[in-house]
């Protein structure tokens, strides 16, 4: 849901308003508050008492009520909306920030969408207001948090497999990789939870015990059992088009780390590197830049559409380009380029792949293999979106 802008009428009762569960006031914007900061929009998100309106952030408001402004720049706004969607906090919340003019004063304004996929972790850990407060979740308020996801299931990736059970999970993986990677070193220590009161309390699982398509396909065992086209189709012809010999042919099933660790692998062998005379330095050079191919392979993975499809991701090698198809058409307000997309298609899948390193900083994935591209001398990727796919096409460079 789109968040709209406050009225200058709103943010002027606002201003003068206590604050509250979901209203947050700060005189001035500095980078040293980030922790702060960040942790209250992590609350925002959780909106534990189930209100279903956006928490408000406002800068440059005196503790009395008193507009006194503040710089308004446009690096705070992207300090600011960064702070929300550098990949911290999980799954990344939906936001909206603003400069805002009010009576002569400029203040930053940041509103916080409740999550639809809950609860929300920043730095491993849930964070809630309890009135004007920010602090640590109770077990009670995950608890809660994860009941009220359970009855609002707002993507498909959240929802609950019912022929699946916790048998079809590797709770060993779970327990010392997954696990560790996603919840602070404190919540671990806290050991009042259950494995799958832990599962449920990062959407791999319901309270019941049912894994979730985001359990499956992060932890599971074999993910194509409950969902067939949960796989890379991976194709490597000997010339220009399909019409050629090919080469390799294989189908790359697992849990979705599995699967990009090895076509990743895969293409690397067909993309070695080689000295590079011609540049000022001695440089290592591929005819794709394995950032570029790392990127693109890895959002195919993520933003593909799970639900009613046996279609897998596909991947096929060309002598002078690879081309990588993912089914699902654009999700949201994401089009071609994709370099500015702020939409999921998968929040719980991307928060695995965020706490598995799959990922880093969500939404720069194609401006990052666009930047790789150009400095090897490739030209930008190239994307089809028309009908029910995503296709990317890498090129070589027109020199090799």
């Amino acid at each position: 849901m789109a968040i709209s802008p406050l009225t200058d009428d709103r943010l002027r009762v606002l201003a003068t308003s206590q604050e509250a569960f979901d209203l947050e006031k700060k005189r001035a914007f500095s980078k040293k508050d980030g922790e702060k900061i960040r942790r209250t929009l992590c609350a925002f998100a959780n909106d534990l008492p189930g209100a279903g309106r956006p928490g408000v952030l406002i800068i440059g408001i005196a503790d009395d009520g008193q507009l006194v402004g503040c710089d308004g720049s446009d690096d705070e706004l992207r300090t600011l909306i960064e702070f929300a969607r550098d990949g911290s906090m999980q799954p990344v919340p939906t936001v909206l920030a603003e400069v805002r003019e009010l009576d002569g004063r400029r203040l930053l304004v940041m509103q916080v969408e409740p999550s639809p996929a809950l609860p929300v972790r920043w730095d491993g850990r849930i964070w809630v207001r309890t009135g004007p407060r920010t602090e640590a979740a109770a077990r009670n308020d995950e608890l809660s948090l994860v009941e009220r996801s359970r009855g609002r299931v707002a993507f498909f990736d959240q929802a609950p497999v019912a022929a699946a059970s916790l048998a079809d999970l590797d709770l060993t993986y779970f327990e010392r990789v997954y696990l560790p990677s996603a919840v602070s070193e404190e919540v671990l220590a806290e050991n009042d939870r259950t494995t799958t009161q832990r599962l449920a309390a990062l959407g791999l699982a319901t309270l019941a015990g049912t894994p979730t398509v985001a359990g499956l396909l992060a932890i599971g065992l074999d993910p194509r059992r409950h969902l067939p086209g949960a796989y890379i189709q991976f194709v490597c012809y000997a010339g220009l088009d399909v019409a050629a010999p090919i080469f390799e042919q294989r189908e790359i099933g697992g849990r979705v780390s599995e699967q990009i660790v090895e076509i990743e692998r895969s293409l690397r062998v067909l993309n070695p590197g080689a000295l590079d005379l011609t540049a000022t330095e001695h440089t290592i050079r591929h005819r794709y830049p394995p950032v570029a191919i790392q990127q693109i392979i890895r959002n195919a993975v993520l933003h593909r559409r799970y639900e009613d499809e046996t279609a897998p991701v596909l991947v096929e090698w060309f002598e002078d380009r690879i081309a990588i198809r993912s089914p699902g058409g654009p999700f949201g307000s994401a089009r071609p380029p994709f370099e500015d997309a702020q939409a999921y298609r998968n929040p719980t899948l991307a928060s695995a792949m965020k706490y598995l390193r799959l990922c880093e900083k969500f939404g720069h994935g194609v401006r990052k293999a666009n930047a790789a591209m150009a400095a090897n001398r490739n030209p930008p990727v190239a994307f089809d979106a028309a009908g029910d796919f995503v296709r990317a096409v890498l090129r070589v460079a027109k020199s090799q």
